[in-house]
């Protein structure tokens, strides 16, 4: 029988426009931009307010009451919560999600406007909306040469501005490190006395040296002028030719009353690389940025940096988040070869015909290049979703001409085949298609990364039966035909399913008492299996939080951080450590010199995993630093959490009224939480600040400032860049007045309530088992009248995201359903197929088990994904039933005749998706572990749903058909039963 086409098609004009369209997706891949996350808006924002050094109490109410009353009142919002320390207030505003971010801050800007003169103390307030992109991508360490710590900050600063411009996807920079410079006046208290003169007139006069203004226009020789005044200060060696005027006596220079000279103001932060001191310059990438791009830019420019340095100053990349990234892309693009390997030797082993499985090794790539073209065309970025996604199609897109090609080798002819199958295929991918819809309403993080999932699938899935229809056919038709012998195996294996399936239409209970059974025991695996959020990856960075007890200067804890540097950067398995100490990595919200951050970055092709690296290091830090708490957490997975609203594993939330009474209960919850087995780092959210102490009530608090730290009073041009001007007083120590110094406590509050926040983090343990002993720890606290614990963290976030996927799972089958019935035009044959969804599952659970992987969002989207699949191979199997009794056939020969024909292309459509996602189930390679439980997840739940299928549809059908009849016509417009 000639393999022919319609005269219609133009083989070669389709085969070249695809092939167009394939360069262009191999152009758009290389060009896309990359990523490690989907891209992220969340209707937060965050209001960051500098308050000096006043104490959490009169921070929280001068400054974070009246923000948050102006706050609360603006439209949409949902939520508020601050956090009120020494000298800064940081509050979040979570609105509605549906709202416009770059609205919402401008409201926020608004409001904080309006309120800002009544904000006493307060010196700078800061908005923004909360992103990923608030972390830096990459960060270089600065050290050596012949300038200290304090003159190398200085240069980069200088430097970084010219250096950096233009800089594609920069959104910012930071360079912290020791001390500031500046120019300093240190005026001596005694000559003050003698000479008359007050400390504030040095100031002053400092000030007016530095002020410029205008006086005024002239005319002169028909030309306007603009008249300037001052300033008289043009360098720092200008302020030696200043002079004071006491009370008594001529002018005195301000050399006269005390010394002059560059110098470092108060240090409030320190840095260090591997446990020397250097200056750390961070690069923080604008929204949706091409990371990789960026780190490459800023690495390209930074030999322009240096040669603006002073010589023999050396740089280190120690902290590079873009190696995760371009790890990942690399494992996922070879997992989505590997599999697609895989399944063509599926399809060569059932079809042994070089030609039928070289058509499919064309049809994939192609796929893949085409879906690559349509998600840029969408402006996705290349991520661990978009990627992962790609990975998870291939044992899909290579089902869709899987089918095309058997039903062509079958037949023999290219028109006959490909239309025998079409309508099936057509109904197959749509159901695949439409289970990802209701996608839409998950909330949160997991629908942002899993709508771009399904969005990846949805694209490759829609590609793919467009090239399998029409594009694997012309290509059939131009290859040369050559003699094909069928497999026996597969001739015995379609023999003795025929078989087995006569026998069991002879006794359908023994079906149905089976599918009882099955969906018992699902239940149950399925009650008692553990779960968990999010999946974890291994990023190969990660980062530890440390607090010496509070109180502790900064020098001090400089020692003691620098000792734990020295540790850490000691294990064989690190590769660098860089250290911030009084300042956050965001470069954002200050934090007390008694805390800070380590970032550990692991030598490449490091195979140990981070908890067990972090249980190592926990107990070596612990030794060296016995009263210090330490938290570890990767910085990706950190990230994750904080903005699905659940920053740490276990969070309870204790609400009271009085703070003692708060601190209590948290530190008993606190205890308890580090008696349950898996559980680690737990706090109980108490933050002290440093100790209060007041001075005599006859100290003028201007004269007791100049007296400890100083006063900025001027900034004085120093080359390209301008240096503050401090004056201090020397020599008269304050008088400090009786009694014993106080500690204050950070405040906490939500939605204007008083809180503290117990959390801590899990380890070795599933987020399922710890939940029910910290449910019981809480429901075993007992509480004074008006405090209640809440108990949120991962665990509420689970629960809400289980429940979204339960729905979403719900709207998937009544989508599919709608399909089959447009399908079918029945309603009986509809339940029929989707019969066999509540049996696949037990597949699932057994795979889970066996590979000791909890339950969580990634493997119930596996469940979702499974959907689909199931429903493809049902409509397969009634539409060959159908055709036949259209043709005159009983029920009984249909089916058989059916599952004689159905079986190979079932078959090999469910081993080809299981290699197809093999290298992922397998975790093989960086990144993999986001979409290692949806491959583990659909893989058990084939293995179980094919045999499911392959029984149990035939016997409902039976059960159904032997009542009804079938008129003879196509698929589509019969089948009313």
């Amino acid at each position: 029988m000639p393999r022919s086409l319609p005269n219609a098609v133009r083989p070669k004009l389709v085969l070249f426009l695809v092939a167009v369209l394939a360069v262009l997706g191999v152009r758009a891949y290389l060009n896309a931009a990359q990523s490690i996350f989907p891209a992220i808006s969340l209707s937060r924002v965050e209001v960051f307010a500098d308050a000096g050094d006043l104490p959490p109490e009169r921070v929280r109410g001068s400054i974070a009451r009246p923000l948050e009353a102006a706050l609360q009142g603006l439209p949409a919002v949902h939520a508020t919560r601050s956090n009120a320390t020494q000298g800064a207030v940081e509050i979040e505003i979570d609105f509605d999600p549906s709202s416009d971010a770059q609205h919402d801050l401008q409201l926020v800007d608004d409001a904080v406007e309006s309120v800002r003169p009544s904000l006493a103390g307060v010196r700078d307030v800061s908005t923004l909306i909360e992103n990923p992109n608030m972390e830096p991508v990459v960060s270089y360490a600065f050290e050596g040469g012949l300038q200290d710590q304090a003159h190398l900050q200085h240069e980069i600063e200088r430097a970084l501005v010219p250096v950096f411009t233009g800089t594609p996807g920069l959104g910012r920079m930071t360079a912290f490190g020791g001390a500031p410079l500046e120019y300093q006046v240190v005026l001596d208290a005694h000559t003050l006395i003698r000479r008359g003169v007050r400390a504030e007139q040095a100031g002053e006069a400092i000030a007016a040296a530095a002020a410029e203004g205008t006086a005024g226009t002239l005319d002169r020789h028909d030309k306007r002028y603009i008249v300037m005044t001052g300033p008289t200060l043009e360098n720092p060696d200008d302020l030696r030719k200043l002079t004071v005027a006491p009370e008594r006596g001529g002018p005195l220079a301000l050399t006269a009353l005390g010394h002059l000279g560059e110098g470092t103001g108060p240090a409030t932060q320190q840095a260090s690389l591997d446990g020397r001191h250097a200056v750390l310059f961070n690069a923080y990438p604008l929204p949706g940025a091409d990371a990789v791009a960026l780190q490459r830019e800023v690495a390209k420019r930074m030999p322009r940096l240096l040669a603006e340095l002073p010589p023999g100053v050396g740089v280190t990349r120690y902290w590079d988040q873009t190696r995760l990234i371009v790890a990942s892309q690399t494992s996922l693009r070879d997992a989505i070869f590997l599999g697609a390997l895989l399944a063509l030797a599926v399809i060569y082993l059932f079809l042994r015909s070089r030609a039928m499985t070289l058509i499919a090794g064309l049809i994939v790539p192609l796929a893949m290049t085409l879906s690559v073209l349509a998600i840029y065309t969408a402006g996705l970025s290349l991520n661990l979703m978009t990627v992962g996604g790609l990975a998870v199609a291939v044992g899909l897109v290579i089902d869709e001409v899987i089918v095309v090609v058997e039903a062509i080798a079958r037949r023999g002819e290219v028109r006959e085949g490909t239309a025998r199958i079409r309508r099936a295929l057509i109904a197959s991918t749509a159901a695949n298609v439409v289970v990802f819809l209701p996608l839409a309403f998950l909330s949160g993080i997991p629908g942002f990364f899993f709508r771009a999932l399904a969005l990846t699938l949805s694209i490759a899935m829609l590609v793919s039966i467009a090239l399998s229809l029409f594009v694997a056919p012309l290509i059939a038709q131009m290859l040369p035909e050559r003699e094909r012998r069928e497999p026996r195996t597969i001739e015995r294996l379609e023999s003795l399913y025929a078989r087995g399936l006569s026998w069991i239409l002879g006794r359908p209970w023994i079906a149905y008492a089976g599918a009882a059974a099955i969906c018992v025991v699902t239940v149950l695996a399925f009650v008692r299996m553990p779960s968990d959020f999010l999946p974890s990856l291994e990023e190969g960075e990660f980062e530890i939080r440390y607090t010496l007890p509070a109180g502790t200067s900064l020098a001090a804890t400089d020692r003691t951080a620098t000792a734990l540097e020295r540790a850490i950067v000691a294990t064989p398995q690190v590769a660098h450590v860089g250290r911030l100490t009084g300042v956050d990595t965001n470069g954002y919200l200050p934090t007390p010199p008694n805390a800070g951050t380590l970032r550990v970055s692991l030598v490449d092709g490091a195979t140990i995993p981070f908890d067990e690296v972090s249980d190592h290091l926990r107990d070596v830090l612990q030794k060296i630093a016995p009263d210090a708490e330490f938290e570890f957490h990767q910085l990706l997975e950190d990230q994750i959490n904080d903005l699905s609203g659940a920053p740490e594993a276990i969070q309870l939330s204790v609400y009271g009224d009085d703070q003692q009474t708060l601190i209590g209960i948290a530190t008993s919850l606190a205890s308890g939480l580090g008696k349950i087995e898996g559980v680690v780092d737990p706090f109980n959210g108490v933050n002290y600040g440093a100790g209060i102490v007041r001075t005599a009530v006859d100290h003028d608090p201007a004269a007791a400032r100049l007296r400890l730290g100083g006063a900025i009073v001027a900034k004085v041009p120093d080359g390209s860049s301008d240096l503050p001007v401090r004056v201090r007083v020397d020599g008269a120590p304050l008088r400090i007045a009786r009694g014993a110094a106080q500690r204050a406590s950070e405040v906490d509050e939500e939605n204007g309530s008083r809180m503290l926040r117990v959390t801590a983090g899990i380890e070795d343990a599933n987020l399922s088992t710890v939940s029910e002993r910290v449910r019981a720890l809480v429901a075993a606290t007992k509480l004074p009248p008006g405090y209640r614990i809440e108990i949120g963290g991962a665990a509420l976030a689970q629960q809400d995201s289980f429940r979204e996927f339960a729905g979403v799972l719900g709207i998937a089958v009544l989508l599919v359903f709608v399909v089959l019935l447009a399908t079918f035009d029945s309603f009986r044959l509809p339940l029929i197929i989707l019969a066999t969804i509540p049996l696949s599952p037990i597949g699932v659970a057994l795979a889970l088990w066996l590979t000791k992987t909890p339950l969580n969002v990634s493997s119930f989207m596996g469940l979702l994904l499974l959907v689909g699949i199931v429903v493809r191979n049902g409509i397969l199997l009634i539409d060959g039933a159908n055709r036949r009794r259209t043709q005159g056939a009983s029920v009984d020969d249909s089916l058989l005749g059916a599952a004689r024909e159905r079986l190979r292309p079932i078959l090999m459509t469910t081993l080809a998706a299981m290699c197809g996602l093999a290298p992922l189930a397998f975790g093989w390679g960086t990144g993999s572990e986001m979409e290692r439980p949806l491959a583990i997840a659909v893989i058990g739940g084939l293995s179980t749903a094919t045999a499911f299928t392959l029984v149990l549809i035939p016997v409902l059908y039976a059960a159904v058909a032997k009542r009804q009849r079938v008129a003879a016509a196509p698929l589509f417009e019969t089948a009313r039963i």
